[in-house]
């Protein structure tokens, strides 16, 4: 039902660890289709990303497949929840984070995904 969800399925999807102590949440999405905007998550839900980054203190990506197949994305995107401002975003600012591989690095001295 929209808007009912489980109160312990409100944290992103993975959480990653690092020398015992959580360091980044990916929230992980896919969409079949798309135009110029594409609506990344509902309102609520970005903002209890929102909350849970900062009652966390961790960083939260977004990794976004877009076309194609669930499991074999034509697009892949790693959007820092930091850069999403609102739940629709133009898929031209996107763009800056689109990957051209399906593998992610983490970065142990900056600890970011990359």
């Amino acid at each position: 039902m929209e808007g009912i969800y489980a109160k312990t399925n409100q944290a992103p999807d993975l959480q990653y660890s690092y020398k015992n102590s959580f360091v980044f949440s990916v929230e992980c999405k896919y969409r079949s289709q798309y135009s110029d905007e594409i609506t990344i998550a509902s309102d609520a839900q970005l903002k209890r990303y929102k909350e849970y980054a900062q009652k966390n203190r961790e960083k939260v990506y977004v990794v976004l497949g877009i076309g194609g197949q669930p499991q074999l994305p034509e697009s892949i995107y790693l959007l820092p929840l930091k850069e999403i401002s609102k739940s629709k975003i133009n898929l031209s600012y996107i763009e800056q984070f689109k990957k051209d591989t399906d593998k992610f690095w983490f970065n142990t001295k900056t600890y970011e995904l990359i």
